[in-house]
């Protein structure tokens, strides 16, 4: 099974620098960014069978201004959101990078 296995288990290769890799293949830097990659969230607020997060790319709350633009910032990883009509019972911070683009410019 050496280097067969994925998941919070990490691969068994013996590597210890590269652990955290997310579903979506990327290197996550933080365990519990990483534990949060392997969530399996539910359909709705009212799902009780799993978790009542979804993944979702985020946008940064607070103003960013680089070279004397103002840019809009989103996340480059998905994290755990709670839906929209559900309120989260608490919170946890986490680590994530963030791409920025000036406001006004499309962003696909």
């Amino acid at each position: 099974m050496k280097g067969k296995l994925c998941g919070l288990c990490g691969k068994a290769d013996g590597e210890f620098r590269q652990e955290f890799q997310a579903p979506s293949g990327r290197q996550i830097k933080n365990a519990v960014s990483f534990a949060h990659s392997w969530v399996i969230p539910g359909e709705s607020c009212r799902d009780a069978s799993e978790c009542r997060v979804k993944h979702e790319s985020v946008e940064l709350q607070k103003p960013v201004r680089l070279h004397g633009q103002d840019m809009k910032c989103y996340s480059t990883e998905a994290v755990l959101q709670c839906f929209a009509e559900c309120s989260p019972v608490r919170t946890t911070p986490v680590t994530v990078a963030f791409h920025c683009i000036p406001i006004g410019e499309l962003f696909y």
